[in-house]
């Protein structure tokens, strides 16, 4: 057997990919670069701050950023209000800007 430091789940350039692949090393490039660009935001496999491709985010949110939780054997809506919290009482309008995902 042979190590590698290559590992097929860092990157979304492999055949089994989807869309909605997150990329690590991608995401980590981005965050590096916002020492440069603070705005900068990683989303879709993006890393970007220009007015069009943010504005195209925004309005989507949607889709961007709405999901759902189970509870209780349901499906709850919820809306993404930072990377991490998916919230059951937030709408689109508590989105103000673009962030990572």
């Amino acid at each position: 057997a042979s190590f590698t430091s290559h590992l097929p789940w860092q990157d979304c350039t492999n055949d089994f990919n989807t869309d909605v692949c997150f990329s690590i090393t991608d995401f980590a490039e981005c965050k590096e670069a916002r020492k440069v660009s603070p705005d900068l935001i990683y989303i879709n496999r993006t890393c970007s701050n220009e007015t069009s491709f943010l504005n195209k985010i925004m309005s989507e949110k949607s889709h961007w950023y709405k999901h759902y939780i189970k509870k209780e054997d349901k499906k709850i809506d919820c809306f993404y209000t930072n990377a991490t919290y998916c919230d059951v009482n937030a709408t689109e309008a508590d989105i103000k800007k673009p962030f990572d995902l």
